[in-house]
């Protein structure tokens, strides 16, 4: 998804914020993965807002889209097993149906 956000002329000079959701603040996943990020876009010119949020991915990116007035949300959409779909349901289908944005899915 950050190759593609990289490389398409529809989203330069916008603000881009990569939020990574973890249970816990000192979770072992969460740093490395916005590190990664930030490597990834380097030299990309975009200006860039990394945020480590805390509790239920549903719950925290929405509330961080009302807060910093996110106007369109890009996220990938990972499988789960049918199990947790069926008894949880998925974040992506939750922030689907819970958003009042544009909304483009990588898988």
């Amino acid at each position: 998804m950050l190759q593609f956000i990289r490389e398409s002329r529809l989203f330069q000079g916008v603000n881009l914020h990569i939020v990574k959701v973890a249970k816990s603040e000192d979770s072992p996943t969460a740093n490395p993965r916005l590190q990664e990020a930030e490597q990834a876009l380097q030299g990309s010119g975009f200006n860039q807002v990394f945020s480590q949020l805390e509790g239920e991915p549903e719950k925290a990116i929405a509330s961080y889209i009302t807060e910093q007035n996110i106007s369109f949300l890009l996220m990938s959409a990972y499988g789960h097993s049918r199990i947790r779909h069926l008894v949880i349901g998925s974040t992506t289908a939750q922030l689907l149906r819970s958003s009042n944005i544009p909304v483009l899915l990588f898988r």
